[in-house]
């Protein structure tokens, strides 16, 4: 590099660089993505027909980074019928969620919470008139 008045080597300088470049790119690898785990939940074990009854579930992240996933509410056979976005900070934080959901017949169904990381609860609910 010529500053006007003398050349200087900046080559120590760009491979100082480079190093330090390929380090923090090593340690983004090394960290743990999120891992969002349920924890506890509580869900009824009978429900009226026609009446909304709250699922509720606490998420802790255990990854090394902060983020945000979906946590799903299913029902079988029909799917998916409610879901809800958790932001957690990183390493253990904890969130309780509630989830509602009305079911319209009566029956039994199998009722599942589930994150994007597919940590999963599973419960038999009662519907009844």
């Amino acid at each position: 590099m010529y500053d006007g008045e003398e050349w200087y080597d900046t080559s120590a300088a760009i491979d100082d660089l480079n190093n330090e470049i390929e380090r923090l790119q090593a340690r983004v690898t090394e960290l743990e993505d999120t891992d969002f785990q349920i924890t506890s939940y509580e869900f009824p074990d009978t429900v009226e027909k026609n009446q909304s009854r709250d699922y509720k579930a606490t998420i802790r992240n255990d990854g090394e980074m902060e983020g945000t996933q979906t946590v799903k509410l299913f029902t079988y056979p029909t799917g998916e019928v409610a879901s809800k976005d958790v932001e957690l900070s990183k390493d253990g934080t904890e969130s309780q969620i509630t989830i509602s959901h009305t079911f319209i017949e009566k029956d039994t169904k199998s009722v599942r919470i589930e994150t994007d990381d597919d940590s999963t609860i599973f419960r038999t609910v009662d519907i009844t008139e």
